[in-house]
Order: C-alpha cells, then sequence, then structure tokens
C-alpha cells in the first residue's frame, strides 16, 4: 500500500468513530418522542385485559381449589380401617367428587366467557406486540453504533447518560399487565451493548451498576453483562456484586412463572457472571 493510499485510509471514518453523552442524550430524547403510538396501544390492551382479569382470576382460583381437593382426595384413600372407617371414607370421597365436580362446571363456564370475551382483547394485544416489535427496532438500530462507540471512563455523567436509556417506555416491565405477553429485552441487542457499555467504566462505578440488580428486568441483566465484561474486578471492588449474583440466581431458580426458555436464558447469563468474577480467586 502505498504512502498516500495509507494517508487516505487514516482520513476516512470507520469503525472507530467515538460517540459522546450528548449523543446518546439527544437520541434517547427523539426514540421518547417517537413512542407515543407505543404507550397508546399498550394502554388500550391493558384495559382490555383490566375486563377479563377477573374471569382469567377465577379460573386459576377454581384450578388452585381443584388441586387442593384432588390432593385432599389422595390423602384421605385407605384411611379406613374398620366398617365405619371405610363408610367415613366413602362419604368424605363423595364429598371432594361433588366439590370438584361444582367447581369444573363452573371453570368451563368460565373460559366460555372468557373465549367469547378475549378476542377483541387479544387483537388490541397484536396492535400494541407491533408497535413494540417497531420500537425495539428502532432502539436496536439508533442506540447501538452510539453505545458501541461511547467509552464511560470515570465520568459520572457519561455513566448516568448511559443509565437514562433504561427511560425508555419500551424497557419498562410493564407489571400492571401480568396477563400480556410483554417481549423480552434479553432478545434485543441493544441489551448487548448497554451493559458493554456500562463495562467501559471498568470497576470506577461498581456501586451504580450494583444498584441496578434492584431495578427493572433490563436494568438487572445488563448490569449482569456489565459484571461479566468487567471480570473480577467487580467483585473485589464491591463485594456485594458476588451477593446480588448469587441472590438473583436463587431467585430465578425458584422461579415457577417465567416460562422456561426465558428464565434458562436468564440464568446463562447469570451464571457466565458468576464464573467471570470468580476468575482471579
Amino acid at each position: 500500500m502505498t504512502p498516500v493510499a495509507i494517508l487516505l485510509l487514516s482520513v476516512v471514518p470507520g469503525a472507530d468513530k467515538t460517540s459522546s453523552a450528548g449523543e446518546l442524550s439527544k437520541a434517547v430524547s427523539e426514540l421518547k418522542s417517537g413512542e407515543s403510538m407505543l404507550k397508546s396501544t399498550y394502554q388500550e390492551a391493558l384495559e382490555g385485559y383490566k375486563k377479563i382479569a377477573p374471569i382469567i382470576k377465577q379460573i386459576h382460583d377454581a384450578d388452585h381449589d381443584i388441586e387442593v381437593l384432588n390432593t385432599e382426595m389422595v390423602g384421605i384413600a385407605g384411611s379406613g380401617k374398620n366398617y365405619n372407617g371405610r363408610r367415613a371414607e366413602a362419604n368424605a370421597r363423595g364429598a371432594l367428587q361433588a366439590r370438584i365436580r361444582d367447581l369444573e362446571k363452573k371453570k368451563s363456564k368460565l373460559e366460555a366467557e372468557l373465549k367469547s370475551k378475549r378476542g377483541p382483547v387479544e387483537a388490541l394485544e397484536e396492535t400494541f406486540k407491533e408497535e413494540e416489535k417497531k420500537s425495539w427496532e428502532a432502539a436496536n438500530k439508533t442506540l447501538n453504533p452510539i453505545l458501541n462507540g461511547l467509552k464511560i471512563g470515570d465520568d459520572r455523567q457519561v455513566f448516568d447518560a448511559v443509565v437514562s436509556v433504561f427511560d425508555l417506555f419500551v424497557f419498562d416491565d410493564h407489571k400492571d399487565a401480568p396477563y400480556m405477553k410483554i417481549g423480552s429485552p434479553l432478545d434485543q441487542e441493544v441489551l448487548t451493548s448497554l451493559g458493554k457499555c456500562l463495562a467501559t467504566g471498568g470497576a470506577k462505578h461498581g456501586a451504580g451498576i450494583r444498584k441496578l440488580f434492584d431495578k427493572s428486568t433490563a436494568m438487572k441483566y445488563a448490569a449482569v453483562i456489565a459484571v461479566t465484561e468487567i471480570g473480577p474486578d467487580a467483585a473485589k471492588a464491591d463485594k456485594d456484586v458476588t451477593s446480588s449474583l448469587n441472590e438473583l440466581k436463587a431467585a430465578l431458580i425458584k422461579n415457577k412463572t417465567l416460562a422456561k426458555s426465558e428464565r434458562d436464558a436468564r440464568l446463562r447469563l447469570v451464571d457466565k457472571a458468576i464464573d467471570a468474577t470468580r476468575a482471579a480467586r
């Protein structure tokens, strides 16, 4: 390669472009200004689910009660040791079976009612999910290049600018909509970009990263990714980081509401972080 060619290449912008906190804040502000449709479709779907939530709860309660009664049924099996005992057992079984049949009839009626009302609500949810997908795509397209070129160093203001990304509505846990199928931030490249960007401050911002473990799902797992990137220094700088990781893992193991694929994905990230912080011990 000639000296002229080398000189020309040196002035052509490339992958090494650095980003600024101001550039990130501007991008987040612009993304926020485009959230109106996402928020409105979410509210519409939420209102729809509020109308059918009592029916869903009654179905869940009926399922629970049926499970309890079936357990009681197993518990009384063979409890009668003589004629009177066997007769009492038969009476008890008959009473339990009658209650179970009543609950199953009630559940069937509720399910039929839910089916008749759920269609329009699911249509609202699909509209929201389409908007959510667009928001994730916009966040990935806009933020990933900036985050990948941003170095936090020891600048607290830059760290705070990165954390402000989580203010975007799409990152919210939406805990007021337990029946809705909300997209997982773990499926988005921007979460990895956030975690790796947070790690560019090294252990200097360890306390700030650890605080993210107590916040939203997106913040928790961005912190997990950051700790993984920082490695043993994260645990050396703040011993509570190890406790936070272990507590998060224990909670995931006990969690019975998450889909298995989502729980396993989260566990893999946490295990990787735990291994990374142990590396130099």
